[in-house]
């Protein structure tokens, strides 16, 4: 089906290249070989934008962030892409520029961690403790979550003292 899937977009992709002289396959963020996003750029003349620029905008987050002094923020899945157009990754990039440590909680941290340090995360963490699959960390994601955020809240708590 995927394969089919991908036949598919290709054509659309080919079409609309044909028909309004715009390569969406090759624009990053039209989505692969011309997804949803790259259809609406090369049609109706869109404005591709990170979901997340939308978002803070309307949350006002540039605001927000500069009256307080950690960031904790997290996804599903914490990687290369994120620092390019994910909330978290965005968010930490204007903390970067403030100073602010930023915090990220993640199903799943990929062994990018050093780049992922110099993009504005101070510290990552994954939420699953041990080997567990998929279905199973979905289920119980929210025990995880809230036993990881304690373990790092405890760990602000103690270097408060120091």
């Amino acid at each position: 089906m995927v394969k089919r899937l991908d036949h598919g977009l290709a054509r659309l992709a080919k079409k609309i290249s044909e028909l309004k002289q715009v390569n969406i396959s090759s624009i990053p963020g039209a989505g692969a070989a011309g997804g949803i996003s790259g259809s609406f750029l090369g049609l109706l003349g869109a404005q591709l934008r990170p979901g997340s620029d939308l978002i803070f905008k309307l949350l006002k987050i540039d605001q927000v962030i500069r009256q307080v002094d950690l960031i904790i923020t997290g996804e599903g899945s914490i990687d290369f892409q994120t620092p390019s157009g994910k909330g978290p990754g965005i968010l930490a990039k204007w903390a970067q520029q403030l100073k602010l440590p930023v915090v990220a909680l993640a199903g799943s941290v990929t062994n990018e961690r050093g780049f992922l340090h110099r993009h504005g995360f101070s510290a990552l963490f994954s939420v699953v403790q041990g080997p567990i699959d998929l279905p199973s960390a979905k289920r119980q994601s929210a025990r995880l979550l809230q036993e990881k955020a304690e373990e790092v809240a405890r760990l602000i708590q103690a270097t408060r003292s120091l």
